[in-house]
Order: C-alpha cells, then sequence, then structure tokens
C-alpha cells in the first residue's frame, strides 16, 4: 500500500504531530475568508426572513409649495347645505332688557356706581342719600272766570315741606307737601266780607339725574314723574263759594347750571297733559258745565347756593297755570248776571317765590 494512493486531504488527518490544525492551515490557497460588514449581515437576514415589514417610503415636501394647516377652521370647505343651517340664537331677550333698565334706572352696575362714588368729592351734594327741604314760600293765586263762583284772587304766605331719597346717585324717590297759611277770598258779590280759604299741593314719583362729569361745576338734568294732586278747601258752610280739585301725572325736566363751586342756576319746566278737575260742592252743588278738559303747566327759574353736601341755600320763582273749559251750561245762574254761563272758561294761575333751605346726609 503506497502514499500515492492516498487522497491529499487523508494525509492532513494522518499526520502524526498531535496538534489540532489551525485555521490557517485549514485555509485553501485557492479561497480567502473575508467577514462582511455589521450592516451587510444585518440586511441578509432581513432577507431571508420569511416575513418582511415593508417599509414606507419618505414623503419629501417641495419647498416650493407652502405648508398647509390641516387644522385651520378657515381651510375647512363648508358645504352649501351646512351654509343653509341657521342657528336660533338663545332665547335671551329678558337678559338683553336689563343692561338698559339698569342705566336708566340705577345710572349703571353697582360697580360702576361704586367708582362713580368715589371719583366725586368728598363733599360733592351727589353723595347724598336723603335731602330733606324746608322752603317758606310766599303764594299769589289769580282764577279768572266768566262764572262768579269761579272767579276770585288770593294772597298769602305759605310753607313747603320735601324729602328727596337717593337710591343712587342718578334715581331717587320724591315726595313733598306745601300749603298756604291764612289765605281768604271774596265771601259775596256785594260785600268786601272775607272767607278763609287754603291751597294744598302733594307731590310724589321719581327722579332721575344725570351729569355731564365728575367735577362740582358739571352741568346736569333731573327727569321727574310724579303723581300731583291741588285742592282749593273752603269751608262747607259757605254759600256762594266752592272748592276745588286736580290732579294727575306731571312731567318735568331741570337743568343744573353751576356758575362756580358754590353757586348753580337752575331752570325748569312741567306739564300735567290731562287734568282730572273736580269741584267741590259746599252748601251750593254747583256744575259749571256737562264736561270738561284740563291741562297744567308751568316754568320756574331758580339759583342755590351749595356751601357743603350737608348745607344748601336756594330761591326759586315759579309760575304755574291750570286751564279748564267746560261744555255746556252751568247748573246754576250766575249771581252778577242772573243767567246761566254757557262754556265756562277757567284760568286759574300760580306765582310763588320760595326761599328754601336743604339739608342733606
Amino acid at each position: 500500500m503506497t502514499y500515492a494512493q492516498v487522497d491529499p486531504s487523508s494525509a492532513l488527518l494522518l499526520r502524526s504531530s498531535g496538534k489540532a490544525p489551525t485555521k490557517k492551515d485549514l485555509d485553501s490557497s485557492r479561497y480567502q475568508v473575508r467577514e462582511l460588514p455589521q450592516q451587510n449581515v444585518d440586511e441578509r437576514r432581513l432577507q431571508s426572513s420569511p416575513t418582511q415589514v415593508p417599509t414606507m417610503p419618505k414623503q419629501e415636501v417641495s419647498p416650493l409649495l407652502p405648508t398647509v394647516n390641516a387644522t385651520s377652521p378657515k381651510d375647512v370647505p363648508i358645504s352649501d347645505a351646512a351654509k343653509d343651517v341657521k342657528t336660533s340664537p338663545p332665547n335671551n331677550e329678558n337678559q338683553s332688557l336689563i343692561p338698559p333698565v339698569q342705566d336708566m334706572i340705577l345710572g349703571g352696575s353697582l360697580d360702576n356706581i361704586s367708582q362713580y362714588r368715589r371719583e366725586l368729592d368728598r363733599d360733592d351734594y351727589r353723595r347724598n342719600i336723603i335731602d330733606l327741604n324746608l322752603v317758606p314760600m310766599y303764594i299769589y293765586n289769580n282764577s279768572s272766570s266768566n262764572f262768579w263762583y269761579r272767579n276770585y284772587f288770593t294772597s298769602s304766605p305759605g310753607v313747603h315741606l320735601g324729602a328727596d331719597i337717593w337710591i343712587t346717585p342718578f334715581f331717587g324717590f320724591h315726595t313733598s307737601y306745601q300749603t298756604s297759611l291764612n289765605a281768604s277770598i271774596k265771601k259775596e258779590t256785594t260785600s268786601s266780607a272775607a272767607l278763609p280759604a287754603q291751597h294744598e299741593w302733594f307731590d310724589a314719583g321719581l327722579r332721575f339725574r344725570k351729569f355731564f362729569g365728575n367735577s362740582k361745576q358739571a352741568a346736569g338734568i333731573i327727569f321727574s314723574v310724579d303723581f300731583s294732586e291741588y285742592q282749593f278747601k273752603i269751608e262747607k258752610s259757605a254759600q256762594n263759594r266752592i272748592g276745588t280739585k286736580s290732579s294727575g301725572a306731571k312731567i318735568g325736566i331741570e337743568t343744573i347750571l353751576p356758575k362756580n363751586d358754590v353757586y348753580q342756576w337752575n331752570l325748569g319746566f312741567v306739564i300735567v297733559p290731562r287734568v282730572d278737575h273736580k269741584q267741590v260742592d259746599t252748601v251750593l252743588d254747583i256744575e259749571s258745565g256737562s264736561s270738561q278738559e284740563s291741562t297744567r303747566l308751568g316754568v320756574s327759574v331758580g339759583g342755590r347756593f351749595v356751601f357743603s353736601r350737608k348745607s344748601q341755600v336756594f330761591w326759586k320763582l315759579s309760575h304755574e297755570v291750570e286751564k279748564n273749559l267746560f261744555e255746556g251750561q252751568s247748573s246754576v245762574n250766575d249771581p252778577k248776571t242772573g243767567a246761566p254761563i254757557d262754556g265756562v272758561d277757567v284760568t286759574n294761575s300760580f306765582t310763588i317765590l320760595s326761599l328754601g333751605y336743604t339739608w342733606g346726609n
């Protein structure tokens, strides 16, 4: 048995060196072993894997095109059907009336009122909650008529008592009472004897004030809505005279025109569009006509010295006229003419000079 017949690879196994063959020994000169990079190994593993996860290609955005925000409400198209749908507003009609009414009555919200008070001078009379008026007066009354029972004049002093309670500097309540003192009229047509008489007025209502600024010299306007009643009282035993009573809603406006921090001018106008006029019987039962139409209006001018918010002195000259027009004939004859009067006409006017004092707090 010769070695020529043995395979060369087998000869290696028959080496008697007793050492394990190394990698270098096993390499053939015809082959060269190269180690692949880790990246190529990972790719081959993925290719040989039975399940492959596809990778999504990256979306390239052209730099020339602007980026669109998909969540912007302006870019969302609105369909025609959505445009036709009309959303009904909430039922807040009552709430929408609150601000105008609140501004008219209270002058704004409570926070605005508190801020307004803080901005006023500490001695400003608009800070007052109550104003009390004590007013001596002189009253001249002339009732001119074609019917003797309604034709007279009186002249006497008087007194006025009034109070204003201000809920806010812009809104308050008013009440007043004034009366004549020791007035008298002619008792008969044939003598100069006097008959005691009395004039009485009563007013109660609301006051709305508006000022054009916060300083003491700020001009202002006062609106008034009152129930007004006037009575001409005569003794029940009178045989040739009758009393009267007139009432109605009185609307007024008064301007405040300050000259300086101490003195201000006041101009006013009042009207009672429809007066409920009645004749009060005494011993006589007299009707001046079947029906009547009556109206009253007046103007005034005055001034006020504002020494402090607690102490003020004012003067006022006012003139009011009430017109009574009757239809039909009087129920009794006129004492002077001896015949009934057809169409009794009465113009009852008052001129009053007042000098008063106001205490405020």
